[in-house]
Order: structure tokens, then sequence, then C-alpha cells
């Protein structure tokens, strides 16, 4: 066999064989897939016949409770375990009244996996701790529940511990998350990432849809490989790549710059605006509740005093242009792009590229900044304003809908408490490199299911009740 091919009109390294590179990069694809659970083709798929959307219960457990396959006691569940963990009044009450009831009916084999995982996160919380009639009554009902639900004899190795794949996979998109958060351990710093073994064990494959990603991407590769070759592959990959990085710097050490930064002699004027932009006004002074911009039109007033008195006339003007900090301004725009465009010139006048080559390197990065406009601002509306205004736009309603939207929406929630995790938007492949990845907790799905904003389900009912 030889060791130098010539594939789709473009010759590829002579020590790595066009089938082994065409399975290397098959390989990549698929892992970044069942790591994220994005098949938007899937979702598409599902969506095709582009129903209307229908009205959303304020509830937002009642909309839980409505969704196929979920049922009116898994909610009740998913309900006291939430209110618990958000310190509200009276929810340990009603979560020992829920245990009592549970505790009553172990024997009777009507347990399920989300009444499991609801007791595991009481007993690894510590709920009836000082106790010891409650706390041993908790870990005999445990040993009940996870016998009934495996039809195995539970050991003191497992009893609190994770379900074997196959209980949780049968689990409904917003239950995976709830038993997930039921599990997760907390980061080792208040406000710090998660260990990227967490962040991979949150994984529950779908064969349904992992399935359709695999055939999506083999298609796609084998298409993308016969009609270019591997170099070109390889410079888009390598534009996403920078991008990523080049964000993650921009946001860490710019939009959400330390003093000593924005003290400093030559990166300070143009520091400056950015982290009174991001940090101040997009995290600060608005949002305070997640999905809302301004609490109140007195709460407006006061942002826009503020910003008159401390930036001027013009500033505020920008300022509303630019959505108080949602969008990004023209000088962010230039600042997340210009790096890696530089770079990119000088990768590409080094090693001879030609110029779809560097096109494809820039490509990411120049349609980034549009994409984090694109898709931000729906992370910051409760979901019956984003289905109102996505009725008439199946492309953006396609990519909310998808599993990654659920997941990017997630760990940016998650990025508004915390700020120093989740730098990434779209591409969150710099944050799991440099391990800055932090996972929802039960207190996060709580607020954000309280708030009602997207991330807590996804597919082509994500608008809709059953």
């Amino acid at each position: 066999m030889r060791s130098l091919y010539s594939y789709g009109g473009a010759e590829v390294f002579p020590v790595v064989t066009v089938k082994s590179y065409f399975y290397f990069v098959h390989v990549i694809a698929n892992l970044c897939l069942l790591i994220f659970g994005w098949s938007p083709i899937a979702v598409f798929a599902a969506d095709s016949c582009h129903q209307a959307f229908k009205s959303i219960p304020s509830d937002p457990y009642v909309q839980l409770a409505k969704r196929k396959g979920i049922l009116k006691s898994e909610a009740e569940t998913v309900r006291r375990v939430e209110q618990f963990a958000l310190k509200k009044a009276k929810a340990r009450d009603a979560l020992e009244q829920w245990f009592v009831r549970i505790s009553q009916t172990a024997d009777s084999g009507d347990a399920t996996v989300t009444d499991y995982a609801a007791l595991a996160y009481l007993y690894r919380t510590g709920f009836f701790k000082g106790t010891r009639d409650r706390e041993m009554a908790l870990k005999e009902t445990l040993f009940k529940v996870r016998e009934s639900v495996t039809g195995e004899t539970a050991t003191e190795q497992n009893f609190a511990s994770h379900l074997p794949m196959k209980y949780r996979r049968q689990l409904e998109a917003p239950l995976q998350l709830f038993y997930n958060a039921s599990f997760r351990e907390a980061p080792l710093e208040r406000n710090g990432p998660h260990r990227r073994r967490e962040v991979l064990g949150s994984y529950i494959p779908s064969l349904r849809t992992d399935i359709f990603s695999l055939v999506a991407t083999l298609s796609l590769a084998g298409l993308a490989f016969h009609l270019t070759g591997a170099p070109y592959i390889a410079a888009l990959l390598t534009g996403a790549a920078l991008t990523s990085v080049s964000e993650f710097v921009f946001h860490r050490y710019g939009a959400h710059a330390s003093e000593h930064i924005v003290d400093n002699r030559f990166l300070g004027p143009y520091i400056r605006s950015m982290q009174y932009n991001h940090t101040r006004i997009h995290h600060g002074i608005t949002h305070r509740d997640y999905v809302k911009m301004f609490s109140s039109a007195e709460h407006h007033q006061k942002v826009d005093a503020l910003i008159l008195k401390q930036k001027g006339a013009l500033f505020l003007k920008r300022m509303k242009e630019n959505n108080y900090g949602v969008d990004l301004t023209l000088r962010e725009h230039i600042g997340l792009v210009l790096p890696v465009i530089a770079i990119t010139s000088t990768v590409s006048y080094l090693l001879g590229l030609d110029a779809l080559q560097f096109a494809l390197m820039t490509a990411p990065t120049l349609a980034y900044p549009i994409g984090v406009s694109w898709v931000h601002k729906y992370m910051h509306l409760p979901v019956d304003k984003v289905a109102e205004q996505l009725e008439e736009k199946p492309l953006t309603r396609f990519f909310i809908q998808s599993r990654y939207a659920a997941l990017i929406a997630r760990v940016h929630h998650v990025h508004h408490s915390h700020y120093d995790v989740n730098l990434n938007l779209l591409y969150l492949a710099s944050d799991l490199v440099f391990g800055r990845i932090r996972l929802p907790m039960m207190e996060d799905l709580a607020e954000l299911r309280e708030e009602g904003g997207i991330g807590l389900d996804w597919g082509p009912d994500l608008f809709k009740t059953q």
C-alpha cells in the first residue's frame, strides 16, 4: 500500500494514510457529538411539520408534569427537592412529608428512578443528619427503592450510588438533568469549576439521537473528504479551535478583567469600557432576574440614570444599541476577531496555504460574533417569550430546540452566578481544555426552572405542552 495519497484533489501527509486519517476524524467528530449530545438533524426531522406553538403554563412544575413520559408524582418529587435546594420556606416540612409517603410505599414496587435520585440526594446532603432514627429510615428506604427499581439486591457499596446506564437512559430529558444534579459533587472551590471526570460522567447517551448523530457525522465527513480532502477540513477545525481560545481569553481577561488589568497603562483604555459593559451592566445592575433585563420601569430608569451619570449620554446611547451588554459592541467584535485573523494570516503565509484554506480557517472567527448576538439574547428570555419570537424563524428555532443549545444555556446560567467559569458561549472547547467548566448543581436547576429560562428541556416539544 502506498504511503502517499491524493484524495479529492488534495494530498495527504505521507505518514498518514487516507483511510486512517478518515477514521481518526470520524472518531473525533463523534466523540464531540456524544459528549455534547447535539443532534440537530434528528431534531429538525422530528420537527419538520413546524406545528404552531401552544400556550405554556405559568407553573414550571405543571409544565414538567405535562411532558410525555413524566408522571405527576415525578414532577412532584422534582418540585419538593428543588424547593428545598432553594431554601424555600416550609420546603423542608413538605420534603419530610414526601419522604414519609415514599418510605411507606417503598415495598409496593411503585418507586421510580426519580424517587431513587431524590432519596440519594437527601442522603448525600445529610438531610436527616443528627437524627439517627430518621437517618436509618432514609438508608433503609434507599435500599428498598434501589432493589425495586433494578430488581437486584442492594449493597452497602451501591445503595446510594449511580444506577446502571440502562435505567438512567429511560428518563425523559428534564429528569435526566435532575438525576445528574442529585449525584453531582460540588466543586472543590466555592466558585470554581468541576473536574473533567465529573463533566464527562454526566452524559447520558440516547440511542435514538446518537444513531442520528453518528449517521449524520459519517455522511457529512465522508462527503467533505470526498469534495475537499484533509487539509481543508483541518483548516476549518483549526479556525474553530482558535476562535474558542480567543473567546475564552477575551471573556476572562477582558469582559471580566481584574482591577489590575483595568488599571494597566496600555490595556486599560480598551479593556475598561468592555469590562463596564459586561461585568457592571450585563452581570451587575441588569438581569437581576436572569430572564428579565429590568424588574420594573423604575429599575430601567435608575439604570439609565446611573450610566448617564458615570459615562455620559453618548455611552448610554451605545448601551441601548447593544441591548445593555447582551449584544457585542463593534469594538468587542474587533477585539474578538482581530487576534485570530492575525494568527491565521501568519500561519497561512508561513505554510503557504491557498485562499480556500485561509477562508475556511477564518470563517468560524468571522461567524462567531454574529452567532453570539444571534443566540445569547434568547438565553435571557423566558421560554414563552422565546416561543413567541421564534414562531416565524424555523432555523433559529431548530437550533434553540437542540440538545446542544440546552447545554450551553444551562452552563451560561451558571456563569452568571460564577463569573470565572463557563467562559465559552458557543464553542465549549477551551472551557473543557483549560478546566473551567462548572455544571449546574440542584439549586442552579431550581433557579432556572423558577425563572422560566431555556436549557431544562430540548427537542421539538420544547415550546409545546402534551
